[in-house]
């Protein structure tokens, strides 16, 4: 899989594939190329919103290309890797761009900022944050599915 990208020099600035133009193109050239549907994407939704892209546009123009995902949350100038509803991210729009494209794949959580945070200090607070990432998820895919 391709993913959406992104450089720094003192801010998120864009890097490959953070247009979705350019990644449809990477993509339909590396699938004819392997004479078969070999490449996907991942799409990084805490990178696009560092980059202050549109969910609405950017996740349909993908379409079925779109077979991974990395889900976190930031404030929308790092890249903080926290937890959905954590920062700034307008999930419902990812959901609903998500619904629209028939995204069946898997939700892969990618907060391992925010656990290492709960691991250093109590590991008993592990658990609980897992709990709820997994309460999430479930969340999630019903907004996606329904």
């Amino acid at each position: 899989c391709l993913e959406n990208l992104f450089g720094w020099s003192g801010m998120a600035t864009e890097g490959f594939c953070c247009d979705a133009s350019e990644a449809v193109r990477w993509l339909d050239d590396l699938n004819e190329k392997a004479g078969r549907k070999a490449f996907g994407f991942c799409l990084d939704v805490g990178h696009l919103q560092l980059l202050h892209k549109d969910f609405r546009t950017f996740i349909p123009a993908l379409g079925d290309r779109l077979v991974c995902l990395h889900l976190h949350d930031n404030d929308a100038v790092h890249d903080q890797h926290v937890a959905p509803l954590s920062g700034t991210i307008r999930w419902k729009q990812v959901c609903d761009a998500l619904k629209e494209i028939g995204y069946a794949y898997d939700l892969s959580f990618e907060t391992f900022m925010q656990a290492r945070k709960a691991l250093w200090f109590d590991e008993s607070l592990v658990l609980p944050w897992l709990t709820v990432m997994a309460k999430t998820a479930q969340c999630m895919r019903k907004k996606i599915e329904e």
